[in-house]
């Protein structure tokens, strides 16, 4: 019971940790993720609309459930 608490206050740790550090993700055609529609990653042409990823697994997943190139841009990239 002991090692579960402490690998749950870890895992505490390192989200705390990744949530100081977001980033955007943007497709090759200029678009911003915004967020989830019908289950598949939705892009949007407008910047207001862009969601803030934190971590590695999420951009994983979003990659995955696209048909475009992504990458990931910082906050200073992205205005």
């Amino acid at each position: 019971m002991k090692s579960l608490k402490r690998a749950e206050k870890e895992i505490d740790i390192r989200i705390a940790s990744e949530r100081k550090h977001p980033f955007y993700v943007i497709n090759e055609y200029a678009q911003v993720f915004a967020g989830l529609r019908g289950g598949y990653p939705h892009f949007s042409d407008k910047i207001e609309e862009a969601k803030p990823i934190y971590n590695n697994e999420q951009f994983g997943n979003i990659k995955r459930g696209c048909l475009y190139k992504i990458e990931r841009i910082e906050v200073q990239d992205l205005l």
